[in-house]
């Protein structure tokens, strides 16, 4: 979901060549695995990138729980292949690890230094920072963003809008806090990043102290004007879920407002351009000037 959306925002770098697993993608135009040494060494050799984007993970948090080999090759063997062909053909190559606020556990808000993973994805997704860091320009995200979703993946706000939409019962976590970006927000900044040449690690999530997951999808109702009183609350302890999930999540974004000497969108920021988006969206489907 945010190759997708990042991918129109980079070529304003210059040239690009945007890479996918799963044929057919949208705005891919090489398809691969890259998680295969050969495949990868391959397709770098042939463009041999200035600046490498790495957006690749499996996410599903309980998949990589159930399959740790496949969290292992997609999270961390990936990475390694990127890194290893860099470090022996061009050194000076800048790399971008996108990373995930689940390296985190315990009470937050959680600053760069408070790691503390509590399920198989968190851990991969660390693993394959730490490979990143063997470059010298390396920049390492910890993020959590949210969006419309895509043809291949729904994401977690485009299963509440259909949910609110189909008038679903389902149950909201009152006890799991975040801090997410909207994905044109990330995008927009992952780009300026680029632009400065920022290295180092850095927590880039939503500005404000965060929200449970709870009172996300219910400011999302609001926002889009859908019907959200068909849901109720709950705990994510009381749910079936196969691997642990950290209770708090929120990033604190001081760090890189100060390297970027800029304020970071609030959630109700991505909230409001999610909505003007989505009618967006739904008045082209309906041949309707929006």
């Amino acid at each position: 979901m945010l190759g997708t959306g990042l991918t129109p925002r980079l070529e304003v770098l210059g040239d690009i060549i945007p890479v996918g697993r799963r044929n057919p993608s949208p705005n891919i135009t090489v398809y691969g695995d890259l998680s295969d040494p050969l495949f990868a060494t391959q397709l770098l050799d042939d463009h041999r990138p200035d600046i490498i984007v790495h957006t690749v993970a499996l996410t599903d948090v309980d998949q990589c729980e159930k399959n740790i080999r496949a969290a292992f090759e997609t999270n961390v063997q990936t990475t390694r292949n990127i890194v290893s062909w860099a470090l022996k053909n061009a050194p000076e190559t800048r790399l971008v690890y996108v990373s995930t606020d689940q390296v985190y556990g315990g009470p937050g808000p959680h600053g760069e230094e408070s790691i503390n993973p509590l399920n198989v994805y968190g851990m991969t997704k660390l693993w394959g920072e730490d490979v990143a860091r063997n470059l010298e320009h390396s920049l390492i995200l910890r993020t959590n963003f949210f969006s419309l979703g895509t043809e291949l993946r729904q994401g977690f706000a485009g299963w509440l809008i259909e949910s609110f939409q189909q008038k679903r019962s389902i149950t909201l976590f009152e006890d799991v806090w975040f801090n997410p970006l909207y994905v044109t927000d990330l995008s927009n900044l992952i780009v300026a990043f680029i632009k400065r040449n920022l290295t180092g690690t850095f927590n880039v999530g939503a500005s404000e102290t965060g929200l449970s997951k709870a009172e996300f999808a219910l400011k999302l109702a609001t926002q889009l004007g859908l019907d959200g009183s068909n849901t109720k609350t709950g705990s994510v302890q009381s749910a079936d879920l196969l691997a642990p999930r950290p209770h708090d999540m929120r990033m604190l974004v001081g760090k890189v407002e100060s390297a970027m000497n800029i304020g970071l969108p609030s959630v109700e920021d991505g909230l409001r351009q999610l909505a003007k988006d989505w009618q967006e969206s739904v008045a082209a489907s309906s041949g309707i000037e929006a």
